[in-house]
């Protein structure tokens, strides 16, 4: 099984394609499914065991579901490896001085902004590229974030300086786009 393991494809399907392609579908036990974990589990971390696990099952349960080719998805009875909680990592002052140094001397004028707003809030690149001026309530000082990676709306205040920024630019924003960070291509 270990030998078969050389010729590595990109994408899940591929590999499983190659490891079991004249395989019929019965001899898919979850045992045999499992030493195919534990061989996946050799050269990769477990984020990408469990992805290349349910690529197959879902394979699986198409078989079951939509054409009948199975009674039973044997992946349902194969342990998923587990994922190893992740570290909680900040950035030192030290650090941080540094990278908003290094904004502040780049060619892009928004990228400080983009930055200083992404450590204020804990918003992501893409929620703070979508935001428009309608987003930023002034009132409350603080923005809401419409598309998010969950898809629900979010509100985010603002202080200090992420807010005093807001204002500065608002003070020279552009009138031929909504887009509260313009994007360079725009300029």
């Amino acid at each position: 099984m270990c030998a078969r393991l050389n010729g590595l494809q990109r994408h899940p399907a591929q590999w499983w394609s190659k490891q079991l392609g004249p395989s019929a579908l019965t001899d898919l036990t979850p045992d045999l499914l499992a030493q195919w974990r534990d061989v996946l589990a050799k050269p990769r971390a477990p984020v990408s065991v469990r992805a290349y696990l349910s690529v197959l099952s879902h394979v699986l349960t198409i078989a079951v579901k939509e054409w009948s080719w199975l009674r039973d998805n044997p992946m349902h009875n194969v342990r998923m490896p587990r994922i190893p909680r992740g570290r909680v990592r900040y950035l030192s002052e030290g650090e941080r001085q540094r990278l908003l140094n290094a904004c502040k001397g780049s060619r892009n004028p928004w990228l400080y902004t983009v930055v200083v707003l992404a450590l204020s809030t804990g918003a992501r690149k893409m929620e703070l590229l979508r935001l428009r001026w309608p987003d930023v309530d002034v009132q409350r000082q603080a923005i809401t974030l419409h598309e998010t990676k969950n898809g629900e709306r979010r509100v985010l205040p603002l202080t200090g300086h992420a807010w005093d920024l807001l204002q500065y630019h608002a003070l020279y924003r552009r009138t031929d786009t909504e887009l509260l960070l313009p994007r360079q291509r725009e300029l």
